[in-house]
């Protein structure tokens, strides 16, 4: 392999800090028949921890990311309010009309009951007072009928 394909890193550890002493110990006496070497566990610790941090928590390009990021919505945030927003309105417009609908059908039936009423009271009123007469045109026809001669012409 070349030079080029390693990157050295290092690290201190104190020893007076109990954490750092915690990460001593275990390296020290780190079980190599489960891990191949020290650098593979300490990679494999550092990707497990990567795994549940965000890019904004862990590097400087993330954070800076997330700050470009605050104050603006992005297209997706903005069809999700529009959405909530229009399905709310749509369920008030809908509660209100229905509340118009019923109001205005209570009105309704009332008068129509009253008007009702009042037309068929005035109806039987009117047939005890006026006789009625029968249409002249009509009995001519019914004769007609009566003796064949519907339909032809006089």
């Amino acid at each position: 392999m070349a030079k080029d394909d390693y990157a050295p890193c290092s690290f201190r550890l104190n020893l007076n800090n109990p954490s750092h002493l915690k990460v001593y110990r275990v390296l020290s006496d780190l079980n190599l028949e489960i891990h191949k070497s020290k650098t593979n566990f300490i990679i494999a610790a550092i990707l497990s921890y990567i795994g549940v941090k965000t890019d904004a928590e862990l590097t400087n390009q993330g954070a800076k990311e997330l700050e470009e990021l605050k104050g603006y919505a992005t297209r997706e945030e903005l069809y999700e309010m529009e959405n909530r927003i229009t399905v709310k309105v749509m369920k008030e417009v809908a509660e209100i009309m229905s509340k118009a609908a019923f109001a205005n059908q209570a009105s309704s039936t009332a008068e129509i009951t009253q008007q009702n009423m009042l037309q068929s009271k005035s109806n039987t009123e009117n047939n005890k007072t006026v006789e009625e007469k029968p249409d002249a045109t009509l009995e001519e026809m019914s004769l007609m009928f009566a003796n064949g001669d519907f339909g032809e012409e006089m």
